[in-house]
């Protein structure tokens, strides 16, 4: 899992930037906000960065919080550039039902 790539630049706007790399290790983690690896959005024409990644090392995970690595969103320029896609979750621990998670393009 590695960090999103930035968007691609159109007409000398500047494409979004590419999401983070979020690496936790505990023997649990209670997530109760959010966790966010999210790409940033384009300007003008140009393209949302990618969604980057997160990567949870734990034998229990807890919480009703949110963790996401979305794609950003593309320029609304003349040319309506793409959205960035969407990053990488990997965990240990079993899913936590009360948790959301969202890694969209």
């Amino acid at each position: 899992i590695t960090l999103g790539s930035p968007g691609f630049a159109g007409d000398l706007k500047i494409g979004g930037p590419g999401g983070g790399l979020i690496r936790l290790r505990a023997p649990t983690l209670d997530v109760r906000g959010l966790l966010s690896a999210d790409g940033g959005s384009g300007e003008g024409d140009a393209g949302g960065g990618a969604g980057g990644g997160v990567v949870l090392r734990s034998s229990i995970l807890s919480g009703s919080g949110m963790i996401t690595a979305r794609g950003g969103v593309g320029g609304r320029g003349v040319e309506n550039s793409g959205s960035g896609g969407g990053g990488r979750l990997y965990s240990q621990a079993a899913p936590a039902r009360l948790l959301s998670y969202d890694v969209s393009g």
